[in-house]
C-alpha cells in the first residue's frame, strides 16, 4: 500500500512532546464537545471533533512525521504551529534589532465571570499604553514603540481562575521598562 505524503512533516524528536500535548487536548476536546452538545452548537461541536481527532492518524517515511492537523485554535498542537509560523515571518524584523527583550504583562487571577470584562479592560489599557508612548516619541521624548505582541490566557483548574496576559517582544530595554512602568 503506497501513501502520498503532503507536506514537510514534523521531525520525530518533536513528535516525542505530542502525547502530553495530545492526552489535554483531548480531554478538553471531550469536554467541550458535552457543553456543545448540551447547548445545540453544532458548529462548536465540530471544531470540537476536529481537535480531538487532530493529528491522530500519522505516517511515516522512517525521517519524518506526516498527518493532518485541526488548525483550531483550542489545539495546542495547531496554536504551536501557528505561532511557530507567525514567529518565522517576524523573525527577520527581530534579527534587525540590536537586542530585542521579552517582556509579559500580566495582572491578578480572575474568575470566569470576570474574565471577558478583564479581558477588554486588558486590551483598552494597552492601547491607551501604546498611543501614550507613540506620542511621546512623535515628541522626541521617547523611543519609537515597535513590537510583536501575542495575547495570552492561562487557565488553572485547581483554583478555577484565569489569567489573561500579554507576551511582547520589543526591540530595546528602554521600551520594555517603559511598557512594564506604565502597565
Amino acid at each position: 500500500v503506497s501513501h502520498t505524503l503532503v507536506g514537510r512533516g514534523t521531525s520525530q524528536a518533536a513528535m516525542k512532546k505530542r502525547p502530553k500535548k495530545k492526552l489535554i487536548d483531548q480531554s478538553v476536546a471531550k469536554a467541550l464537545v458535552d457543553v456543545a452538545k448540551a447547548n445545540g452548537d453544532t458548529q462548536m461541536l465540530k471544531k470540537y471533533w476536529n481537535t480531538w481527532h487532530c493529528f491522530n492518524k500519522i505516517k511515516t517515511d522512517g525521517k519524518r512525521v506526516y498527518g493532518k492537523y485541526c488548525k483550531n485554535r483550542i489545539c495546542s498542537v495547531c496554536n504551536g504551529n501557528r505561532k511557530a509560523r507567525l514567529i518565522n515571518a517576524y523573525k527577520p524584523i527581530i534579527e534587525k534589532w540590536t537586542k530585542p527583550f521579552f517582556v509579559t504583562l500580566t495582572r491578578k487571577t480572575v474568575t470566569k465571570g470576570l474574565l471577558l470584562s478583564t479581558i477588554k479592560d486588558n486590551d483598552e489599557k494597552f492601547a491607551r499604553i501604546v498611543k501614550r508612548l507613540q506620542k511621546r516619541h512623535q515628541r522626541g521624548k521617547g523611543p519609537k514603540v515597535m513590537m510583536l505582541r501575542s495575547k495570552e490566557c492561562n487557565y488553572n483548574p485547581v483554583t478555577g481562575k484565569y489569567n489573561p496576559h500579554y507576551h511582547l517582544i520589543v526591540p530595546t530595554w528602554d521600551l520594555a521598562l517603559l511598557l512594564i512602568r506604565e502597565w
